[in-house]
């Protein structure tokens, strides 16, 4: 395997043997607030004494003999905050022997610089850890100069440096908490030694040394891959990565474009409809396997992410279509918007491996009509669980993208097929219940503009609401609690309510209401009117004619 060292370690002992870097293609620092408050409580928890050790995670080292440099492979996260956190003790250490003449607390803030972060000048360079080019400069001068920069523009820090920043600045804010109910200096200076102390000598790390950067990929999947903290995404990235040989810069640099682009948006998502968009059908739980025995070179390594990179903003627009407006067909980002509401992600390979085939964003449309008419009929209305749909969607989506299927009519033929008749969606229209509030919205909406296509309801949910025409709490109704419970979700008991009008209905009697309806600027509303009453009965009978209007919508 390449191994020439393994062993735990305390931190004391893993940065004081080396200096260590971080490799270009790993990603720039990114830990934030949820993280540091992680290891802020695992350290005061060691340090009040509930625990006795903290194991911090596993490092994975590539020694490179040929530049005779230790690399981070796994742990640069760790190692970067561990360094960020020593900086805020000297500081702390300086600062008592500036204000009180304390001796100790410099001999602490001297040992921290020698010993854990290195002593740097204009003439010395001897820095433990040393960053990647995009956050080397901002660590280096504001985390380990002892003469540090504490004058920043925030305004002018890149992502990550402002996150390095941050961590400085939390873990300062939490020791000043931590000790503000100590004014006795020499209590103040045994609490940072003590922490001090408990973090270097108490956590405890895994080490991991191999003198093969492929080996050193390999430890790090096998290490995590029992784990429950490695995401797919991570295994990924670490296959590509290992298989990338000389193009590994450009495949490290395309990774993370795809990452920014998409944002909070799940990464391992993402990849599983690219994959299941141009491959045959995987579940999450082999995607991993199944990429890894097809990307084994470093040309398909760089195809791949390439891919996903150009792919992952149209993958963005798609799964946020009220903040993305990517496409020029308005048309086209509306009905994105509705698919959204109701909560459709399943056809997503079937749209990737279009827009990568380079069809029409029309053609794209026309699909994307069908999929919301199998979306409403099979799944919201007849109930059938979509995730079994989710194979058919991805042979579909293979289908596109080996070119047996190249034209829209094929597509939406094949989508034809899946729909459920006509007999059954009003038969199912006719009784179904709805309680997600999207997709009430989504649905009335359409049904209040077969009548009034000139009129299109406000999507803003601060305006308009959902009505319960008997209300949730009927306390003025005189009905059964079976009778209220059956029907009180039943499409025929809900309408659309302006704000103005909304706070007036609450829970009042049928006749108050109507003359609350008739105010409405919406039709489905006001059409309301023509009841004289309102029970189940008449809940069955506006469903009933509700669903004669839904076979017009969703019509095939």
């Amino acid at each position: 395997m390449g191994i020439i060292n393994s062993s735990f370690r305390t931190l004391s002992s893993y940065l004081q043997e080396d200096t260590y870097f971080i490799p270009e293609y790993q990603r720039e620092y990114s830990w934030e607030e949820n993280e540091l408050e992680d290891l802020w409580i695992d350290l005061t928890q060691l340090y009040e004494g509930e625990l006795r050790d903290h194991f911090l995670g596993q490092i994975v080292i590539h020694y490179n003999d040929e530049e005779n440099k230790k690399y981070i492979i796994d742990g640069q996260q760790r190692t970067s905050t561990v360094a960020i956190f020593l900086s805020v003790l000297r500081k702390k250490f300086y600062d008592i022997h500036k204000s009180n003449g304390f001796e100790d607390a410099k001999i602490d803030g001297d040992d921290i610089t020698t010993q854990y972060i290195g002593r740097i000048t204009d003439r010395r360079d001897e820095l433990k850890l040393v960053l990647g080019e995009s956050d080397r400069r901002f660590f280096k001068d504001y985390i380990q100069k002892t003469d540090r920069v504490d004058e920043i523009n925030q305004r002018k820090l890149s992502k990550s440096e402002k996150r390095i920043y941050d961590a400085f600045n939390y873990f300062s804010k939490r020791i000043d908490e931590y000790t503000e109910e100590t004014n006795n200096v020499d209590k103040r200076y045994d609490i940072l030694n003590n922490l001090f102390t408990t973090l270097v000598r108490n956590f405890k790390v895994m080490y991991v040394e191999t003198d093969e950067l492929n080996e050193a990929f390999i430890i790090f999947e096998t290490l995590n891959a029992r784990g429950k903290d490695l995401e797919t995404s991570d295994l990924l990235k670490n296959n590509v990565l290992r298989v990338s040989g000389n193009k590994l810069p450009d495949v490290q640099s395309s990774w993370y474009k795809m990452l920014d682009n998409l944002g909070r948006i799940d990464a391992t998502r993402f990849i599983r409809h690219y994959w299941n968009s141009n491959h045959k059908f995987v579940r999450e739980k082999d995607l991993y396997k199944s990429i890894r025995n097809i990307i084994d070179s470093p040309k398909k390594s760089q195809e791949l992410v390439e891919n996903l990179e150009e792919l992952s903003l149209t993958y963005s627009a798609l799964d946020n279509p009220t903040e993305e407006i990517y496409f020029e067909n308005e048309l086209l980002n509306e009905k994105l918007k509705d698919l959204k509401l109701l909560g459709a992600t399943t056809y997503y390979p079937i749209f990737l491996a279009m827009i990568n085939e380079n069809f029409k964003e029309e053609e794209v449309l026309e699909m994307l009509h069908m999929i919301e008419k199998l979306i409403v009929r099979n799944f919201v209305v007849a109930g059938r669980v979509s995730n079994k749909y989710e194979t058919n969607f991805a042979s579909l989506a293979y289908k596109i993208s080996q070119h047996e299927y190249t034209t829209i009519d094929q597509i939406k033929d094949y989508l034809k097929h899946l729909i459920i008749t006509n007999e059954e969606f009003k038969s199912s229209f006719k009784t179904f219940t709805v309680k997600k509030k999207g997709v009430v919205r989504y649905i009335l909406r359409k049904l209040n503009s077969i009548d009034n296509i000139e009129t299109d309801i406000k999507r803003d949910n601060n305006k308009i609401h959902i009505e319960h025409i008997m209300p949730q709490s009927p306390t003025d109704w005189h009905m059964s609690p079976e009778i209220h419970e059956q029907y009180l979700n039943r499409l025929g008991n809900l309408t659309l309510l302006g704000d103005e009008y909304n706070k007036e209905c609450t829970n009042s009697t049928f006749d108050v209401k109507k003359d609350i309806y008739k105010q409405s600027n919406i039709d489905l509303t006001k059409d309301l009117m023509i009841y004289e009453e309102w029970n189940e009965y008449k809940i069955q009978d506006r469903q009933a004619d509700l669903a004669n209007k839904a076979m017009k919508i969703w019509k095939i």
